[in-house]
């Protein structure tokens, strides 16, 4: 177990250090900077343009709804190349009018995953890190962390290294190759990754070349100086394996010979020798988070749950915790971020059935992972290149749901408690899935039954550990109602649940 240090800061912000370990299932909350300072500054009547310049409140309210991490997604300093290649790519901007009939081009703000270095972009932090700093220290007094991005695989195509560190940071053709859809004019590639066509707005760095390896290594390390935790964008894609892949050929050409080892192996042990109590969480696609999780990630993104909540097969669903259940508390679970539709635009803009994934996903051990605006029932995307997206209102039914559901898994038992399934009985079982939560320290126990079938269906829930002799109290907790059942029959046969179509029921009760 990692551990923090939170810094308790009275009015005059002096400092008092104290030691706190993570909990065991934290939370994060994504929220793309730049995006929400333009809507803070339309809420509040008043430019709100740097860090320094967001009212406290803001924070202080998802303090209260029970989130651990803020990812402040975005704040490193751009080049001119990506404004300019968003603001005059003829697909982009067709995209961007798609998403926002009224779009101009001032609302095209240049991509946060096309970085030229590590600093702080200035409009965010006119002070520089000092700024970071600061915000770091007011979240850490709110009991909140701060989680800042690290986009490894490319640069901004303008990146101030391919001056000071030298060209062949970077992928390049090979000799006397030319293609334009492909590699920059100076021969430099576009980045890429398996299976995908390139990124014209950001350039390959060579992850077979030591001295790039130790240049974003010690880029890593710097973000973790500044954030209590790191994000690392893209991580699999430099892993060994799938970067010969994509870049095989430019390797070749110009001699480069595959690492005997991966670059996280000694990345990450710089990161936790220097700053251990900084936790790194990876997003990744495919049977690649095992890797990276052997490698020292603490949490790992679990697109493949999503995928599978979105086809609504529950045999599927079962399938992959099952096969998932060993390396499950390192995974990180989510119905929505920057790169994925809004949930609400998924499930058909279906509240309820928007309502029961999330259950199902961020009830699960891990890190539980949120997107600024997901707590509002909002459905339209924000594409990370622009500023806003259309506007909306948002979801009446969810935006009552979010505050309950995250008050009840911010209890000690739903952050730190020890996550079990539990058997299900009956002709309509296989519509649920179900498990518990007990903590040593708290005489109440949680029991989480999710049915995500089309239909009103009814299950026998065993619940093992369930306290008493004869009959006790169990209290579902959306809807306040306390019942009267055996602790027997619920050892034994299980508890009768009937549960509405694509609902779900979370429970107190007592445990031995």
């Amino acid at each position: 177990m990692k551990f923090l240090s939170i810094v308790f800061i009275g009015i005059t912000f002096l400092s008092i250090m104290a030691t706190a370990s993570i909990v065991a299932n934290p939370t994060v909350l994504e929220i793309s900077t730049r995006p929400w300072l333009y809507k803070l500054s339309k809420k509040y009547g008043r430019p709100i343009t740097s860090l320094r310049d967001i009212p406290l409140g803001e924070f202080i309210r998802y303090k209260k709804l029970g989130f651990d991490y803020i990812w402040m997604m975005g704040v490193w300093r751009l080049g001119e190349y990506g404004l300019k290649h968003d603001r005059t790519d003829p697909n982009l901007v067709a995209g961007f009018k798609e998403l926002l009939p009224d779009y101009t081009p001032e609302d095209a703000i240049g991509s946060p995953y096309a970085p030229v270095n590590y600093t702080c972009n200035p409009v965010l932090c006119p002070r520089g890190d000092s700024d970071l700093i600061w915000l770091r220290k007011k979240l850490n007094a709110l009991g909140l962390y701060l989680m800042l991005d690290f986009v490894p695989n490319h640069s901004g195509c303008d990146s101030t290294w391919m001056k000071s560190e030298g060209i062949n940071l970077y992928i390049r053709a090979p000799p006397g190759v030319s293609d334009p859809n492909k590699y920059m004019s100076n021969g430099v590639a576009f980045g890429n990754c398996p299976y995908s066509a390139p990124w014209t707005d950001v350039a390959q760095l060579n992850y077979w070349n030591p001295k790039l390896r130790e240049h974003m290594q010690n880029q890593l390390v710097r973000v973790a100086s500044l954030a209590d935790g790191v994000r690392c964008d893209m991580a699999y894609v430099m892993l060994n394996e799938p970067f010969s892949q994509t870049w095989g050929t430019e390797l070749a050409a110009w001699g480069w010979t595959r690492p005997a080892n991966e670059f996280w192996e000694d990345a990450i042990k710089a990161v936790n020798s220097k700053y251990p109590n900084t936790i790194l969480l990876a997003e990744v696609y495919g049977d690649y988070y095992k890797d990276l999780q052997d490698l020292g990630f603490d949490y790992t993104y679990d697109k493949e749950y999503l995928d599978r909540l979105k086809g609504g097969n529950m045999d599927s669903i079962r399938g992959w915790l099952d096969a998932t259940e060993p390396r499950i508390k390192h995974m990180c679970h989510f119905t929505e971020n920057h790169d994925e539709p809004r949930a609400m635009a998924v499930f058909n803009g279906d509240a309820k059935v928007t309502s029961a994934a999330a259950v199902m996903a961020m009830s699960l051990p891990g890190l539980r992972f949120y997107f600024e605006g997901q707590e509002l029932g909002l459905m339209n995307k924000l594409d990370v290149h622009l500023r806003r997206a259309r506007n909306e209102t948002g979801n009446d039914f969810l935006q009552s749901f979010y505050p309950q559901f995250l008050t009840i898994m911010n209890s000690e038992v739903m952050r730190q408690g020890t996550w079990t399934r539990v058997p299900l009985n009956g002709g309509e079982a296989y519509k649920f899935v179900a498990w518990t939560y007990t903590l040593d320290t708290e005489t109440e126990a949680r029991l989480v039954v999710v049915n995500f079938g089309m239909e009103e269906s009814s299950c026998q829930v065993v619940v093992p550990n369930v306290r008493g002799v004869r009959d006790v109290h169990i209290t579902e907790l959306f809807s306040g109602v306390t019942y009267q059942r055996s602790a027997p029959e619920m050892r034994s046969s299980g508890l009768t649940v009937v549960v509405g179509a694509r609902s779900a029921q979370i429970f107190t009760y007592p445990h031995y």
